[in-house]
């Protein structure tokens, strides 16, 4: 017994007792097709993930002392890149991203959106935008190479 259908979006639903798989589009039956299929349609993604992450910041209650007495006041907090957060914005798996590496066509790209994502979270940090304990864990500081 099985489930068989396709969403609105062009993904294939597969669910059996068997096999439970999710897909986009037909295929050759040699691995699913490319969500990405070239490194212009994936840096146009990550911009779009970039607008994205500053259109949407993270919002802090901070208290301010006035004469009038204590006013709470939201605050624009920097959102930093993230990998993982790429992943989920184009909606494929941090598995699927290290796979990618492998495609000789989409290496440089991949580079080169690491990069910008270490950066703008090395900056954020030297700043005080970011957390720098937090950060420098995540890239790497202090670890012995």
């Amino acid at each position: 017994m099985g489930y068989n259908a396709e969403t609105k979006d062009g993904y294939n639903i597969v669910l059996s007792n068997e096999k439970k798989s999710i897909s986009r589009g037909g295929g050759t039956g040699k691995g699913r097709p490319r969500l990405i299929k070239n490194p212009v349609e994936l840096w146009d993604k990550f911009l779009a993930y970039v607008k994205d992450v500053e259109d949407n910041p993270l919002m802090a209650t901070k208290v301010f002392k006035t004469k009038q007495g204590f006013v709470h006041a939201l605050v624009r907090k920097m959102r930093p890149l993230t990998i993982r957060g790429f992943c989920t914005f184009i909606g494929v798996t941090h598995h699927a991203w290290r796979k990618w590496h492998k495609y000789e066509d989409l290496q440089w790209t991949i580079e080169l959106i690491e990069n910008a994502i270490y950066v703008q979270k090395f900056e954020g940090a030297a700043a005080g935008l970011l957390k720098a304990n937090i950060i420098s864990r995540e890239l790497d500081f202090g670890r012995n190479s």
